[in-house]
């Protein structure tokens, strides 16, 4: 996946993304995760849903990215 990442808004360093899963019983709960590695900083662009698909998945991890890269 090739998102376009704008840098990290405090520190100017490049932002990345992370991608879990976990099962919870015969449920799987993806997160999606736009943060720094350099300072930490990630605001609340983490998404914990229940999914159906995969192009659910990949809903929440394109509004992620869109909310980080919105920052001022």
């Amino acid at each position: 996946m090739g998102y376009e990442l704008k840098p990290c808004p405090f520190c100017g360093r490049d932002a990345k993304t992370e991608i879990t899963a976990m099962n919870q019983g015969i449920d799987t709960v993806l997160n999606a995760v736009v943060y720094c590695p350099a300072c930490g900083c990630a605001k609340s662009v983490k998404f914990t849903n229940r999914l159906d698909s995969f192009e659910d998945f990949i809903k929440n991890l394109d509004a992620a990215v869109e909310m980080w890269n919105r920052r001022a």
